[in-house]
């Protein structure tokens, strides 16, 4: 071991690759950095921080700090949750109010309508790209699907015919068939 002097003049072993001997760092006071993980409050102060940090004398005591901290975080979560619940006021039917202030669906819509009235040779095309995605879509299903296709079609005919002949059967209105029309 090399010894090495601080500016205090005290000695810091250390092996001979610069790493400070382990031994000597669990009794020193950890660093800044160290300590910063030892804290899992979001909205803590830097200056509360420090206060906090300057009661940590140990790794030790660094360890402590860190489990009471994670203990307390942890529980402090639910606990924090269920006061704000019992602290809420029923805000429903106040003001006349029946639903929310907006709804992101509606203003959308909104916009986009009157986007179309102020841009309406851009949508024109947005309109027409969406169709011809579309039936490009279909086109590329109806390869690839062809035989499903095919049968959908024969069913369809088949129910076309199938009314055109109910259609065909039923009597039809306006004939001479009523009294009133064989008056006239």
């Amino acid at each position: 071991f090399v010894s090495a002097q601080t500016q205090g003049g005290e000695g810091i072993d250390k092996d001979s690759s610069g790493v400070e001997d382990e031994g000597d760092l669990a009794e020193g006071k950890p660093t800044f950095v160290d300590t910063l993980g030892s804290n899992f409050n979001d909205t803590l102060s830097l200056k509360r921080f420090n206060t906090e940090q300057m009661t940590i004398q140990t790794k030790v005591d660094l360890e402590a700090k860190t489990a009471r901290n994670r203990q307390k975080a942890e529980d402090d979560g639910s606990e924090r949750l269920a006061q704000l619940r019992e602290q809420r006021t029923v805000t429903k039917g106040r003001f006349f109010a029946t639903r929310p202030p907006y709804n992101p669906a509606e203003i959308r819509d909104k916009e986009e309508l009157r986007d179309r009235k102020v841009n309406p040779q851009k949508w024109a095309k947005a309109d027409a790209d969406l169709l011809a995605d579309k039936q490009m879509v279909d086109k590329r299903r109806r390869d690839r699907y062809i035989m499903y296709f095919v049968e959908k079609e024969a069913q369809q005919n088949q129910l076309r015919e199938m009314q055109q002949a109910a259609s065909d059967a039923a009597p039809m209105v306006g004939t001479g068939n009523s009294m009133a029309e064989q008056a006239d």
